[in-house]
C-alpha cells in the first residue's frame, strides 16, 4: 500500500490512441507504443486485432484517458508516516492548506538531524519453496522493505517543495493525500 500527496486541482483529462494488448503480436506494436503513428503500423496492429475486442472494437489501437499536469507523489505507507512526522504534521488530517504545507517545508528543511527517522533495508525470507519438479527455492523472499535513507528523506522534502511551488502557480489551495 502507498500514499499519494496531491493536491485540489481539476483533472485535465487527455485522449490519445495507444496500441490494444490484443494486437500485443504484430511487429509494429512497439514502433505504435513508442509513439510512431502511420497508416501501415496502424494497418499492421488491425491485421492482427481480435476483431471482438471490446476496447479496440478490432482495430489495434485502443482511446486511452490520461490525467496530464498533474504532479503527485507516490510513498510506502510505512515512508510517509515517518515523512510527515518529518514535516511535522497530522498525517490522519487527510489535506493541509498552501501556507500549512510551505511551514511543513520550512520545519523539514530546519531539522539539524535527520539520523533519527533513518530505517535500514529489511529482507525476511520463508521456508523452501518448490518452484516446479525438481526445483526447489532455498530461501523464497517473503518480504523486502527497501528502507529509508537520510538520502531518500532529503529527496522527498525536495519533491514535495516542487509539488507545492508547482501547484501552488496552477491555482490550488490545499494538499491532500489518500
Amino acid at each position: 500500500m502507498s500514499i499519494t500527496i496531491d493536491s485540489n486541482l481539476s483533472r485535465d483529462i487527455e485522449e490519445k490512441g495507444e496500441p490494444c494488448l490484443c494486437a500485443q503480436m504484430a511487429e509494429s506494436w512497439s514502433d505504435f507504443y513508442e509513439g510512431k503513428d502511420t497508416e501501415e503500423i496502424r494497418y499492421n496492429l488491425k491485421q492482427e486485432a481480435n476483431p471482438n475486442c471490446h476496447y479496440c472494437k478490432g482495430q489495434g489501437v485502443e482511446i486511452v484517458s490520461h490525467e496530464v499536469n498533474v504532479p503527485t507523489i507516490n510513498i510506502s505507507n510505512e515512508n510517509a508516516a515517518i515523512f510527515f512526522a518529518i514535516l511535522g504534521v497530522d498525517m490522519s488530517r487527510y489535506e493541509m492548506t498552501i501556507p500549512e504545507a510551505r511551514r511543513a517545508i520550512i520545519r523539514s528543511q530546519s531539522r539539524t538531524s535527520l539520523e533519527k527517522f533513518v530505517r535500514p533495508e529489511q529482507k525476511e525470507f520463508g521456508k523452501p519453496k518448490e518452484i516446479s519438479p525438481g526445483v526447489v527455492d532455498i530461501k523464497p523472499l517473503r518480504l523486502f522493505n527497501a528502507g529509508l535513507s537520510k538520502e531518500n528523506i532529503q529527496s522527498y522534502i525536495i519533491r514535495f517543495h516542487e509539488l507545492v511551488k508547482e501547484v501552488t502557480q496552477k491555482g490550488a489551495t490545499k494538499i491532500i493525500w489518500y
